[in-house]
């Protein structure tokens, strides 16, 4: 009937209901689409070969005869699993037989009522109860695919806000709410639409809850505390019974980008972990105050070996190398038909991983360190915008605030400091100041090398230029640069252009000599039987001395300088072949340029 709420759309089938009667007719079913389900009605006779038994572990059986394999074979039970018992997970506890091996969990906005202690041991007949009192502020947890047990008022409404807001939010007792839209009946041709139902838990707490329930589950409406589920403006919305605490991300618009190795599906509230392998495991719990989760994996996988390269060095996580599997006997009191569905569930097993404590919140402006008192939005070291702590303050990554004082820094707490802004200028500019000096450096000796390659190339060129020209023998005389010998110049007669050029009128045809192999040669001015320069700064002529070795007088011709205190030889033509003082005859020019 419309508005009537079922805790489970699971009924005992018909014949079960028949025999545990009594074979009372009360239990045939009333609508006839129930009654269609059954060809045939079931006779006492019809029970011969039956048997309806409850084992040892409080577990209904019900039974037939095989005459083919002469044995019993299971047709039915309940409980199938350990969620099928009642209440399993206590009272605001939920029950998921997909996360084994850790089934129960706390609502978000709940804690367990025992110690931890007491759940690690399977022992969750504590349930659990709120962080915090209910207060008009209060918000509601939107759960999909739960069962539930029935509610203690039900009403119909125009929407689900009235449902929310009206019947739940103002009722300090009310816990929970679930809200089914009217759906469009049809009948003879005409179609109306039939009312909206609000359920109302209060009375008592909810319970009996199992989450990702296949037979048709309910949406339903828990109240918690928004501080209790989302602490601070950049924590992400819870995931179905998930709590995602800072900073664990399942998008990039929340949490810690670092951690952004989440992904929640929203239809089944489900949360999976998102490895560096590119492979995803579902997550069976989440615990903030320990900052640790556990993902399931398959128990070939779960070795530590395979688990390491997950968590490369650039991933926040660590693993502690603990495998979580069962602790008790409750897997093994189930018999019969689940056997199949039971293996497969001992083939997985828990694998604990831990975050490390985050480094300062991410941020653009002050606005988003309003969550972090203390803090300033400022750059790292790194160039990144966080909210550092203020001067005196150190930032505590396990308690996600800015705590006053010295205190050693943790092993595996990441931090930055506050640059300041004097440090962030002065270094580029610094930096691009010694480059500058290092490129125009650079560039003055590649600049210098450049010109002494062109002197040596033009000195290489002159060089090799005949020797027939008056602009050529300019170009010579410029280049002549001094002469040293072990540091101390040597003392050389410089010859003067004008000199030349007035002794050799002006390197005249009529004063050339002849041209050898270092140029033309050229005739001085005739004056008293001797070549004397213009200025009469150089004089060729005969002297004659007298050697120790020597027979008698010797004669040389040289070239005499006259600008000095007293004259001297600058050059002799004959040094190796010398003359007879009283030598008469011609002299020719030898082809190694000696006087012959």
């Amino acid at each position: 009937m419309p508005g009537t709420f079922s805790s489970s759309d699971e009924k005992i089938p018909y014949s079960i209901a028949y025999l545990l009667s009594n074979f009372s007719k009360s239990v045939i079913p009333d609508n006839k689409s129930e009654q269609n389900r059954y060809q045939t009605k079931p006779t006492t006779q019809s029970f011969d070969f039956t048997r309806l038994v409850m084992n040892n572990n409080g577990q209904l059986q019900y039974l037939n005869w095989n005459e083919k394999k002469r044995n019993w074979s299971l047709t039915w039970s309940k409980p199938e699993d350990e969620c099928g018992i009642y209440n399993y997970c206590g009272k605001f506890g939920s029950c998921n037989i997909n996360n084994w091996p850790l089934l129960c969990k706390c609502l978000p906005g709940y804690k367990p009522s025992n110690p931890v202690d007491y759940w690690d041991l399977r022992d969750f007949s504590g349930g659990c109860t709120r962080n915090s009192a209910s207060t008009d502020s209060d918000i509601f947890l939107s759960l999909k695919m739960m069962k539930v047990s029935d509610p203690d008022s039900e009403s119909t409404v125009a929407n689900e806000t009235e449902c929310g807001k009206e019947y739940c939010l103002k009722n300090r007792q009310c816990v929970a709410y679930s809200y089914r839209e009217a759906e469009k009946i049809t009948q003879r041709g005409d179609t109306s639409v039939g009312d909206n139902y609000c359920w109302i838990w209060s009375d008592h707490p909810i319970d009996n809850l199992q989450e990702e329930y296949p037979n048709q589950g309910r949406n339903l409406s828990v109240r918690v505390a928004n501080a209790d589920i989302e602490s601070t403006a950049r924590t992400c919305e819870h995931c179905g019974t998930y709590t995602i605490p800072y900073p664990l991300s399942t998008g990039q618009d929340c949490g810690d980008p670092m951690y952004f190795n989440f992904d929640c599906n929203t239809s089944s509230g489900q949360v999976s972990f998102k490895a560096s392998s590119g492979s995803q495991y579902r997550v069976v719990r989440i615990d903030p105050s320990t900052r640790h989760f556990v993902i399931q994996v398959e128990y070939p996988n779960a070795t530590n070996s395979t688990i390491k390269p997950w968590l490369n060095m650039s991933l926040p996580f660590i693993s502690n190398d603990k495998l979580i599997t069962e602790v008790d006997n409750y897997t093994d009191q189930f018999e019969g038909r689940l056997e199949a569905s039971r293996s497969q569930r001992k083939n997985k097993v828990g694998v604990q991983i831990s975050w490390k404590p985050p480094m300062e919140p991410t941020c653009t402006s002050s606005t988003d360190c309003r969550d972090w008192p203390n803090s300033t939005c400022n750059a790292t070291r790194e160039g990144k915008l966080r909210c550092l702590c203020h001067p005196n303050f150190r930032w505590d990554g396990s308690n996600l605030n800015c705590t006053k004082g010295d205190f050693p820094k943790s092993s595996d707490e990441p931090s930055t400091r506050k640059i300041p802004l004097t440090l962030i200028v002065a270094l580029p500019l610094a930096c691009v100041t010694v480059l500058a000096c290092i490129i125009i450096y650079m560039w003055i000796r590649k600049m210098a090398k450049r010109q002494e390659v062109i002197r040596s190339t033009d000195k290489r060129d002159r060089a090799l230029r005949p020797l027939d020209s008056e602009r050529h023998v300019k170009d010579l005389i410029d280049s002549v640069e001094p002469i040293e010998e072990d540091g101390e110049g040597i003392e050389v007669p410089f010859f003067d252009l004008g000199s030349i050029l007035a002794a050799t009128n002006n390197f005249s045809d009529t004063n050339k000599l002849g041209q050898g192999g270092y140029g033309p040669v050229y005739m001085f001015i005739v004056l008293n039987k001797t070549l004397v320069s213009a200025g009469e700064k150089f004089e060729l002529r005969f002297f004659t001395t007298t050697s120790i070795n020597a027979t008698g007088p010797q004669s040389f011709v040289g070239i005499f300088y006259h600008q000095l205190d007293r004259d001297s030889v600058v050059w002799v033509a004959n040094r190796d072949n010398p003359l007879p003082g009283n030598f008469t005859g011609v002299f020719g020019i030898a082809e190694d340029g000696n006087l012959k």
